[in-house]
């Protein structure tokens, strides 16, 4: 694939996650009438976009589903077509059908939306002009009304069935500073009401002047209006109808702020390789100059210079790790998106269902390596519809068991030191364990005499093809599934856990590693190599003697258990310790097993080197085959060592 292409499909994914996010916006926001129409005019550019980049990079699939989108979106404007529930949920299979397409380039083309389509009700829902405001249309001017296209009519329309007062708005500015005015002018009419359409005019008496006519709709007196654009030379204001003759029942100005929209972004792409040689050499810089400062420090002992050199060392070291961090933040993004993305498939998965579920997100403000976040996409959509399908049960299966009516989903994200874990919990039926028995006897996995646990249950739903659904839907069931989930997890380093409870629920678990990160790390020695454990976690450094070490350690009055980390490595000590003492490291890391709590331990090492500020870097596909082992990273000396993920360990141990 050409650069040229990359780059588009990089901006087509910005403009169709905004797109989503829109239609979300739009679906909460659709009785809103300015800013429906505001939302609307938006999607409509987001979609405008990616239709004119597919055509120009050669996507032309993407670009023809752009188009019948596009079609969707005017019969929508204009009025020909209600803004129902139906219309919203075409909205949302338009744009993941983009979506696909940015993946997929040889996905089937979004089916054909006719210019004017049937509502739920199964006729087109025409607006119907009332009296009153077919009173006020007649007071335009002919030949601004004809002008009008139809979108622009049914937004005229639909801004007076709201309420709104209707302005004509003149300008009369020297061409000389025209832009300026103009621009001020728009900005302050548009961030309490909406410029329904804007058309120059000519005065052969004044060459000088640059003259426009603006209709302009806002709920407020012409003498607000005034009041607002006094400050602009050459402006004049005049209501088309008197506000008293409209519907004393319209409320008050909405004000709903500036208008952020159309803005351009200050932003530039590059591509991640790009920012890993900049980070390794940002970080190897650091490196060179700290050497460099810790050699003229000692040679500069008990001079008159050392204290500067000391001062000068630790703004260079805080320079380098802000700038370090800097970087490494390049390569985040936000995780809400994905997570967002998660939740709408849910929904859908839910109104096709037939099921009423609420999907609460958590820890959606977090940032997550991009390269991670592209990867647990998909797994994402896939779990949140399976437990939409297969966890939650219908209302009379809820009501039976004694729940309440709605199911729950639960998608929670979540960064701590060297792990990112990404958990979709449901308060449904739970994993049968017999019912997945029966499927693996039918598909020959297991014998027929063989008994099914639990734990054997939840390896075997992560079989290629295996799937307990009675009869596979458009949601899932067609065997093509958990084992794809995995397989695209473990591509990026991480792993796939599930738990359950028959009845109360299913927990899937998506633990990540850490792409590249800077971590301030204690280095010590078992059994003749070198392994960090992050210093965060670390609360004390307590020598012992060889002889005294044992399954439990006495810290501040407490019995803390230990543990040998040649043990916990299941290493095989070439050289036993010729010292006579050992070394203890007392730590601190949270429980997975028991919520918010956290619980302490003692490490038994060989010795204790020091401390590094290091980069570690994941170790790639293969990284979750290497429990406990959160990265690697080189040392100030050259050698290699690698990141050990304690609580992992200890788990595992």
């Amino acid at each position: 694939m050409e650069e040229s292409q990359r780059e588009f499909l990089a901006e087509a994914e910005d403009l169709v996650e905004q797109l989503l996010s829109d239609i979300d916006e739009l679906r909460a926001k659709r009785t809103e009438g300015r800013l429906r129409r505001e939302l609307l005019d938006r999607i409509f550019r987001h979609v405008h976009s990616v239709k004119g980049l597919g055509a120009s990079a050669g996507f032309l699939a993407l670009s023809e589903q752009a188009h019948e989108f596009e079609s969707l979106l005017a019969s929508v404007r204009s009025g020909h077509i209600s803004l129902d529930d139906s219309v919203l949920e075409n909205f949302e299979a338009a744009a993941a059908s983009l979506s696909d397409c940015l993946v997929q380039p040889q996905v089937q083309p979004f089916p054909s939306t006719p210019a004017r389509q049937e509502s739920s009700g199964g006729q087109v829902q025409n607006v119907t002009r009332k009296h009153d405001i077919e009173a006020i249309l007649n007071e335009l001017p002919h030949e601004i009304w004809e002008s009008l296209n139809d979108e622009k009519k049914n937004r005229l329309h639909e801004t007076l069935s709201e309420g709104a007062g209707l302005f004509f708005v003149r300008t009369s500015f020297d061409v000389a500073n025209f832009e300026e005015y103009f621009e001020r002018l728009e900005s302050r009419l548009t961030v309490h009401g909406e410029l329904i359409s804007t058309a120059p005019t000519v005065d052969s008496l004044q060459p000088d002047k640059i003259d426009f006519r603006i209709l302009y709709a806002r709920s407020a007196s012409a003498e607000t209006v005034r009041t607002d654009t006094a400050d602009i030379p050459g402006v004049t204001i005049t209501e088309v109808i008197p506000k008293s003759a409209r519907d004393s029942s319209s409320g008050g100005e909405a004000d709903l702020g500036p208008r952020a929209y159309g803005s351009p972004t200050n932003f530039i792409r590059t591509d991640l390789d790009d920012l890993d040689r900049l980070i390794s050499s940002t970080h190897e810089l650091f490196r060179i100059t700290k050497t460099t400062l810790d050699f003229a420090q000692v040679n500069c002992a008990g001079s008159e210079f050392l204290r500067e050199l000391e001062q000068q060392d630790a703004r260079i070291r805080q320079s380098f790790r802000a700038l370090e961090e800097e970087i490494i933040r390049l390569r985040m993004v936000a995780v809400d998106r994905v997570l967002k993305r998660a939740a709408r498939a849910g929904q859908s998965a839910a109104r096709y269902r037939g099921k009423e579920v609420e999907i609460e997100i958590v820890g959606g403000a977090a940032r997550l390596d991009k390269l991670l976040c592209d990867a647990i996409a998909d797994p994402l959509v896939h779990l949140v519809r399976n437990a939409v399908d297969h966890g939650i049960e219908t209302v009379e299966e809820r009501f039976a068991a004694g729940k309440r009516p709605i199911g729950k989903v639960t998608i929670q994200f979540s960064s701590e030191g060297s792990r990112n874990r990404l958990t979709v919990s449901d308060d449904g039926r739970g994993i049968d364990a017999i019912a997945v028995s029966r499927t693996a006897v039918a598909q020959g996995l297991v014998d027929e005499n063989v008994i099914v646990d639990m734990d054997r249950a939840l390896r075997l739903i992560f079989r290629p093809g295996f799937s307990s659904a009675d009869s596979p839907s458009n949601v899932s069931g067609r065997g093509v599934g958990l084992d794809v989930v995995e397989s695209a997890i473990e591509q990026v380093g991480g792993s796939v856990r599930v738990s359950t409870v028959p009845g109360k629920g299913t927990t899937f678990e998506i633990r990540l590693p850490v792409t590249v990160d800077l971590l301030d790390a204690v280095i010590v020695l078992s059994a003749g190599s070198r392994y960090l454990i992050p210093a965060s976690l670390v609360l004390s450094q307590e020598p012992i003697a060889a002889d005294a070490a044992t399954a439990s350690i006495l810290w501040e009055g407490a019995n803390l258990p230990s543990v040998s980390m040649r043990e916990l490595l299941d290493q095989l000590p070439n050289e036993p310790s010729e010292s006579p003492t050992l070394n203890a490291l007392i730590c601190e890391f949270p429980d997975e097993g028991a919520g918010e709590s956290s619980r302490r331990s003692a490490f038994i090492v060989d010795a204790i080197e020091g401390s590094e500020e290091v980069l570690v870097r994941s170790l790639g596909r293969h990284a979750a085959r290497w429990t406990g082992v959160a990265g690697a990273s080189e040392l100030r000396d050259g050698t290699i060592a690698l990141v050990l993920d304690l609580p992992r360990l200890l788990n595992h141990y």
